[in-house]
């Protein structure tokens, strides 16, 4: 797809129910299903023995931990779930 605004409203139109609705709706479980492959991606890899570093391939495990740290916080599920 070319351009995802032009999705969302071909999907409001098709189900008719307003787009600020079905955002409200979809994206939060959008942002929930990368944090489950976020958190396997860096398990599977700390499980091969890789480790979040500042160089090489740790410095991708520590991006990828970094965006679940900051989807938790955007979706206010960080201190939900006890986080400092």
């Amino acid at each position: 797809m070319d351009d995802i605004d032009k999705v969302w409203h071909k999907i409001s139109e098709l189900i008719n129910v307003p787009l600020d609705q079905i955002k409200t709706h979809i994206i939060p479980v959008k942002d929930l299903y990368i944090i489950c492959d976020h958190t396997r991606t860096i398990l599977m890899a700390i499980t091969d023995g890789a480790l979040p570093s500042n160089v090489g391939g740790g410095g991708n495990i520590r991006n990828i931990l970094r965006r679940v740290f900051a989807i938790l916080k955007k979706n206010n599920w960080w201190d939900k779930i006890g986080g400092v």
